[in-house]
């Protein structure tokens, strides 16, 4: 009774302490909270909306309200439905209100954005029109709708090269770079509710020629390639201006250039591209054709050259052949003219072209057309440009040697020649003998020779002495010139020439052997510089290197001779010692005489011993010509320079040829030497009557202090040579070459220089 009573008092207790405000201190507030279902919608779309209230304990969930426009249905305590206007004509922001029913100060709200369903894509920056080839961009929107968008092109397709971008806004690029023609197409854009609009466009694409650029390709290889072109309207026809590398053709119908290219060097030209519409596009493009592989040094034979060949054709024969041609550095004459002339066939003139391939070691060969044929020639360079040449038939042995020389073309002029020269000439005289001619003369650069005399000689023959003059020196525009001369007792001769530089000029006679002088000759011009015609104008050492023919043998022999020639500048040779290869047959002899030096630079000798006495025509102190008086002898004096020479005095590379064959039984040759210290690397290439041959040896060579030094090859054959200027560094270095003994019965001259 007593617990009963307690217990109810405590239950009273604790009932009007609840009701007394315990909710009010002690419950969770309510919260609500909503989740829209999509955040965008287009008109006429609907979107549902759910509650969430917490702590509510009554379970009475909300009630809806909805502002800014559109209205609700569906509702319950816990979800709605916003169902957007049927027509919106811009976007709006709807506002779904949530008010707790428990306890109505508790509410939340969500926006929901109502757009216009996706209208028109229209460009919105750029245009339609692309070029081919040429970077495009053009920026498409759509208005309306709601993103995320998705973009494609539901028909057609864009033109080859271009593409759709991957935006997934209201707005997408078309871009790239077209290489196909005008396309129509069709772009669909669908928005996140996926209500979709499309709009057809066409990007036209102007005609243009795609290839910027052509491949290169080498000389004597097959080429080809395809020009492309995008835009306009297929068909397309081709044509070009300027010139396709020779060899190389271009296919108007497919565009393809095709060929075998014979010229190196960079081509430049135009292309021009035409529709089936008549639209055109060109294109500026060039083509580069290198020189075959192995001809590295090409860029060494590059200018205007001046050439002058002496020999046999035919094995018997004898023939001249001087002219110019003009080299560009990549392999190709691109020009050249020349005079020739041989006992048999006469004076004749050629035009010529070719190509050529120069190797690393400056050795290499030319291909000449003279219009009716085509020759191949052997060639080294020096480092000075000029070189040594020669014929290189196999099929058709033409046996000559030859030099050129880079021309200065500010000389091509007949008042340029204005002073006193020296010239040496050879060829053949009356029954194709042997024949040698060298003088000096004056000239007042208005194209009178004056002051001339000349001493010509015959093997076993009549030397003769004369004089001479010509009225009608004349040098033309493209450095050949042409001169009449008057020679007294014998008549006139012509002769044709090409200009080296003002002090230096390449000659060949222009007549028929039938004609007044009996005779074909070609040689050189020098001018003479620093003489005072006096005897001091020989005064020292210097290499004497002659050619001759001695008619004692049977039948006649060539012989050779070089050494060293000393004189005191009082009137004495001291001696003249040297090397002389006669036939075959090596002597080496010493002789002693004197000198006379005459005003015009001409220099009669009297030698002990000697049959027939050397006559000198100088070009300098110490340089000039050399003839004689019955061995039909032709030669140089070279001054010597240094002393004391050892196996060190010469090294390096050193570039040589051979001087004119004096029969046909003597090869021409052009020469590359490596000399190193008493040893020496070579490789040599020579026509013979028997063709073309290339050659590669080493040897060693023992120098003496006076500058003679002989080399001996690994088979034992011998080569006797002369320093007339020893190497510095490496370059500079010249000698002259005689062959010695073992070393065949063909004797010639060779001259090396670096």
């Amino acid at each position: 009774m007593t617990t009963n009573r307690l217990v109810a008092g405590l239950l009273a207790v604790f009932l009007i302490g609840c009701f007394g405000g315990c909710s009010s201190s002690s419950s969770v507030p309510i919260t609500v909270a909503l989740k829209a279902a999509a955040s965008a919608i287009d008109q006429a779309q609907t979107d549902n909306i759910t509650a969430t209230v917490s702590n509510d304990s009554n379970n009475a969930g909300v009630t809806w309200t909805v502002s800014g426009g559109g209205t609700l249905s569906s509702s319950t305590s816990t979800a709605v439905t916003y169902d957007a206007p049927s027509s919106v004509t811009s976007t709006f922001t709807a506002t779904i209100t949530a008010t707790s029913t428990s306890d109505t100060t508790k509410t939340a709200s969500v926006q929901i954005t109502v757009n216009p369903p996706p209208g028109t894509i229209a460009v919105t920056q750029g245009s339609l029109a692309a070029t081919a080839g040429a970077s495009y961009s053009a920026t498409i929107g759509v208005a309306g709708g709601s993103s995320p968008f998705t973009w494609t092109v539901s028909s057609g397709s864009l033109p080859s090269g271009l593409a759709l971008g991957t935006s997934t806004t209201d707005s997408n690029t078309i871009s790239g770079t077209p290489t196909g023609q005008t396309s129509t197409f069709t772009v669909k854009a669908s928005d996140a509710t996926g209500v979709a609009t499309t709009q057809q466009f066409t990007v036209t694409v102007a005609l243009a020629v795609l290839t910027s650029s052509l491949p290169s390709s080498t000389m004597n290889s097959s080429y080809t390639a395809t020009l492309q072109a995008g835009g306009g309207t297929p068909p397309y026809s081709w044509s070009e201006t300027g010139a396709l590398p020779t060899g190389l053709s271009l296919d108007s119908s497919t565009g393809g250039i095709s060929g075998t290219p014979s010229e190196a060097g960079t081509s430049n030209f135009t292309v021009t591209v035409t529709d089936s519409k008549s639209a055109t596009a060109t294109a500026s493009l060039s083509i580069t054709i290198s020189p075959p592989t192995g001809c590295a040094n090409n860029g060494n034979l590059n200018g205007n050259y001046a050439f002058l060949f002496q020999g046999w054709y035919s094995g018997q024969a004898y023939l001249n052949f001087a002219g110019s041609l003009v080299a560009d550095g990549n392999g190709n004459i691109t020009s050249g003219q020349a005079d020739q002339n041989d006992p048999v066939k006469g004076p004749q003139q050629w035009t010529l072209t070719g190509t050529y391939c120069i190797a690393s070691n400056n050795l290499g060969t030319m291909s000449i057309n003279n219009g009716t044929a085509s020759h191949t020639y052997a060639i080294v360079i020096q480092s000075d440009g000029n070189g040594s040449v020669m014929p290189y038939d196999a099929t058709n042995t033409i046996v000559m040697s030859g030099v050129f020389f880079k021309q200065d073309t500010s000389a091509f002029s007949t008042s340029k020649f204005n002073g006193s020269y020296a010239f040496g000439f050879s060829g053949v005289g009356g029954g194709e003998n042997r024949y040698a001619v060298a003088g000096a003369f004056s000239s007042d650069g208005q194209g009178n020779l004056t002051n001339g005399e000349l001493d010509a000689d015959e093997i076993n023959g009549n030397p003769t002495n004369t004089t001479f003059t010509a009225n009608d020196f004349t040098v033309a525009s493209s450095g050949r010139g042409t001169v009449t001369l008057n020679i007294t007792g014998v008549g006139a001769g012509n002769f044709a020439f090409y200009v080296v530089d003002a002090t230096h000029l390449l000659m060949i006679q222009t007549d028929a052997i039938s004609g007044p002088l009996g005779s074909v000759l070609s040689g050189q011009v020098l001018q003479q510089s620093g003489l005072t015609g006096n005897n001091t104008d020989l005064d020292g050492i210097v290499i004497f290197a002659m050619e001759q023919i001695d008619f004692t043998c049977t039948p006649v022999c060539p012989e050779v001779l070089v050494g060293l020639l000393t004189t005191d500048g009082s009137g004495n040779i001291d001696s003249l010692a040297g090397d002389d290869n006669d036939g075959g047959t090596i002597n080496s002899g010493s002789f002693s005489g004197t000198y006379s030096v005459s005003a015009n630079g001409r220099v009669p000798t009297t030698l002990t011993g000697m049959n027939h006495s050397p006559i000198l025509y100088l070009t300098g102190k110490n340089a000039g010509f050399i003839t004689s008086t019955g061995h039909a002898a032709l030669g140089m004096l070279t001054p010597q320079s240094g002393s004391n020479f050892s196996n060190s005095s010469l090294s390096g590379n050193f570039y040589g040829g051979g001087w004119e064959p004096l029969s046909p039984s003597v090869c021409g040759d052009v020469n590359v030497s490596t000399l190193t210290s008493g040893s020496s690397s070579w490789t040599d290439d020579s026509i013979c009557t028997t063709g073309p041959a290339s050659t590669s040896n080493t040897s060693t060579f023992a120098m003496a202090a006076s500058g003679r030094g002989v080399a001996t090859d690994n088979s034992g054959k011998q080569t006797i040579f002369y320093i007339v200027t020893p190497s510095s560094g490496g370059t500079g270095g010249q000698f002259i070459s005689l062959p010695g003994q073992g070393n065949g019965s063909y004797p010639k001259v060779m001259t090396y220089q670096q």
